[in-house]
């Protein structure tokens, strides 16, 4: 790391002339020899002075100036470069040969030979006065190639202003537009990743180097950078929510947006000629988030907005977080608009019900079997505080939202998609099962849960009323289904008595346990299962006792389950009891029923 100066020495007849660096002047032939005197008396020392000279820059003006007066015929001879080197740069100073830069190749190898000589972390300081043609234009390229890999820091980028008939000449630092550079490839880094902290970083560098006057008309810039990387923040890390006030820790995108819109017409009081082209930078960052100021009271749209925006920068997990997400905020608003859609406990239940209204493995979900749930889901505590109208005005919508999905299209094994990819995602693939999730998979999600939403749009008026919701919810079936091969008509009073309390007084229904061979295969044995649990299912039983082949139960049971009926074993005890016969007394066993057990 080392303080650098570096030039291009010319080949033209250069004059003597006042070379002007804001209070202090030299007067010399070559602006670098003025530039290293003013500077040196500034205190700055460089550790290295790089010179890059052609071969008819060496012979007219590095060691000695030589030309010859086209009027008089005079030859004029001055000091070059070099003697004014060797007294007050020794051992410091390096001279480098370079074509004259007329072809590509020749462009090339004096790339090369700049960016050869910078080291990593190198601050320098560059005179662009006196190249030929294209060179000090090759200086830029250079600095940015050289930034990139080497990390360096550009103090000042020099020209000196001759004119013929000015005595003065003024030396002018063209940092500022190698800093403009710099500022667009931060606002283009915000508009395409969302990333501001370059940005930020890039406000604070033009702010620093403002005199204290200027600094002050464009202070806000800096207060806007700040926000900008609250922005960045929420939304790389998901933050849809409409919270952010009251906690500063984790402000929302909602929120940030806010506070941009509040702070971004500030920009247009800027009146200096730089800051207004860092300033038009700036809005053009803060515009490209701009469709998010028109959505903001509308949670869905802004939702949805941000899928867009996450689409269009290729952050596919942040898009697939807010697309699931987005769903359920969508659902809880459209049939439960009494209750938050921000509140978890309801988010959670009402996601529940959208994910068990999508196919899982071979059991299809029905209308039935999801009211069956909410039924039972609605008879059960939902919350110490919850007043009953609540949770009533909840599980209405449910059942509105139920009666209102099409079932036999399965149009909701979407949302199970989109929660398996973001699954998928969150847990850092750490899955026995391998996904390949791409852009145009969630372009392709994106557009569907459009559709789903126009549908659901379309089709809402004709849900049914919050009367008829209630009486499906509060619909129970009745009596007890003895799916067994032990008639209930064999059963003692104490079983007959427990069946009709589970099944709140109604009547016993016996439905013979089929005969499955143990040579049946495993389709046989599903399509048995599948039989019988429409059977049971249409007798809509308050409860079911099932005891027969082990799998054919169990597959049996597990349905009913999932439909919320109530599914239960007998329990028995064996006792021994003697009984006397013709041939004398015999020991026997007899079951005694104890009570059913819930599967």
């Amino acid at each position: 790391m080392a303080n650098i100066f570096m030039t291009f020495i010319g080949a033209g007849p250069y004059e003597p002339v006042n070379y002007v660096l804001g209070e202090q002047s030299v007067n010399n032939r070559f602006v670098s020899k003025a530039l290293l005197e003013m500077t040196t008396q500034q205190g700055v020392v460089f550790d290295k002075l790089f010179f890059f000279l052609t071969d008819k820059a060496e012979e007219l003006n590095w060691e000695k100036y030589t030309r010859t007066d086209r009027i008089t015929g005079e030859e004029i001879t001055d000091e070059g470069i070099e003697p004014f080197l060797k007294k007050r740069f020794p051992d410091r100073y390096e001279p480098i040969s370079i074509p004259d830069g007329n072809s590509d190749a020749e462009l090339l190898e004096i790339f090369g030979k700049i960016y050869d000589k910078i080291e990593p972390g190198d601050h320098l300081t560059i005179d662009t006065t006196h190249g030929f043609r294209s060179l000090p234009l090759l200086y830029f390229p250079v600095l940015r190639y050289a930034k990139e890999i080497k990390n360096i820091t550009i103090e000042h980028i020099y020209y000196g202003c001759f004119l013929s008939k000015f005595q003065d000449a003024p030396v002018i630092d063209l940092k500022i537009y190698d800093m403009m550079l710099d500022y667009s490839w931060a606002a283009r880094l915000f508009v395409k990743t969302g990333n501001a902290s370059e940005m930020s970083d890039q406000i604070v560098r033009f702010l620093n180097q403002l005199p204290g006057v200027r600094k002050q008309s464009i202070s806000a810039a800096r207060d806007l950078g700040l926000k900008m990387m609250g922005l960045t923040n929420a939304l790389q890390t998901c933050m849809g929510g409409e919270g952010g006030k009251n906690d500063k820790r984790a402000p929302t995108i909602k929120y940030m947006i806010k506070q941009i819109d509040a702070r971004k017409d500030t920009l247009s009081n800027v009146t200096a000629p730089e800051s207004e082209l860092f300033c038009r930078l700036l809005e053009h960052a803060v515009d490209s988030v701009s469709d998010f100021s028109e959505v903001l009271e509308d949670p869905v749209e802004m939702g949805l907005c941000a899928v867009e925006w996450y689409l269009e920068r290729s952050m596919i997990m942040q898009g697939y977080t807010a697309l699931e997400e987005t769903i359920t905020t969508f659902f809880c608003r459209m049939y439960v608009p009494s209750i938050s859609h921000l509140n978890s406990d309801f988010r959670m239940k009402f996601g529940s019900f959208i994910s068990g209204s999508t196919s899982r493995g071979m059991h299809k979900p029905t209308l039935e079997a999801a009211l069956q749930e909410a039924r039972r889901k609605w008879r059960e505590p939902f919350g110490d505080k919850l007043p009953q109208e609540q949770k009533d005005a909840f599980y209405i919508g449910i059942v509105q939202f139920l009666n209102q999905i099409d079932f036999a299209s399965a149009e909701l094994d979407l949302v199970a998609r989109i929660k398996e990819y973001r699954n998928y995602m969150n847990h850092f693939g750490m899955r026995e099962k391998c996904l390949t999730i791409t852009r145009e998979h969630l372009k392709a999600d994106y557009e569907q849960v459009l559709a789903l939403f126009k549908s659901f749009r379309e089709r809402s008026t004709g849900r049914i009323s919050a009367e008829e919701a209630m009486a499906l919810l509060t619909q129970t079936g009745s009596g007890f289904v003895n799916f067994s091969n032990h008639p209930s008509s064999g059963w003692s009073e104490e079983q007959r008595a427990a069946a009709l309390e589970l099944s709140g007084g109604g009547e016993i229904t016996d439905l013979p346990f089929p005969q499955i061979s143990g040579t049946a295969s495993e389709e046989e044995l599903q399509q048995t299962a599948a039989e019988y649990i429409a059977k049971i299912g249409a007798l809509r039983p308050a409860a079911v006792m099932c005891m027969g082949e082990t799998g054919c139960s169990f597959l049996v049971a597990s349905a009913l389950k999932r439909r919320g009926i109530p599914v239960y074993y007998s329990c028995s005890d064996r006792d021994s009891v003697e009984v006397v016969t013709e041939n004398g007394t015999e020991k026997r066993s007899v079951f005694r029923f104890v009570r059913f057990r819930s599967y």
